[in-house]
C-alpha cells in the first residue's frame, strides 16, 4: 500500500512529498517539517496513528489535517481531536480511495476544524 498509495494521489493531482516505512521514520519527518495533511494508518508496529496525530499536533500553533486510513473497525479506532486540527476516518475496503482521495479534497480546501 506503501507504494501504490502515492500513486493514486498522484494520479488524482495532488503532490506526495513523503512516505515513511516506519513510526519512527515519520516522527522524525513530522518534526523536520511542516505537511498540508498526513495520512496514516491506525494499527502501527509501536503506536498507532492517533498518537502519531497527536505528537504532529502537540506544536503550539501547529494544526495539520490528519486522515486515518485503516481496516481497523470505526468502533475499535479511539480518536482524541486536538483543538483545531481536523481528524477524518477513512475505512479501507469498497471504494476506499475515492473516499480517500475526498478527503484529502477535504482537508486541502478547508483545513480548520469549524
Amino acid at each position: 500500500l506503501a507504494e501504490l498509495l502515492p500513486r493514486i494521489l498522484e494520479r488524482a493531482g495532488f503532490k506526495v512529498v513523503d512516505v515513511a516505512r516506519s513510526c519512527e521514520e515519520a516522527l522524525v519527518a513530522l518534526s523536520a517539517k511542516n505537511y498540508d495533511v498526513v495520512i496514516s494508518d491506525y494499527c502501527l508496529a509501536g503506536m498507532n496513528g492517533a498518537d502519531i496525530y497527536h505528537h504532529v499536533n502537540s506544536v503550539p500553533c501547529r494544526k495539520t489535517p490528519f486522515i486515518i486510513f485503516t481496516g481497523a473497525d470505526r468502533d475499535k479506532v479511539i480518536l482524541s481531536p486536538v483543538d483545531g486540527a481536523k481528524i477524518i476516518f477513512v475505512h479501507k475496503g469498497t471504494d476506499a480511495f475515492p473516499l480517500l482521495i475526498n478527503a484529502v479534497k477535504e482537508v486541502a480546501e478547508n483545513p480548520a476544524t469549524p
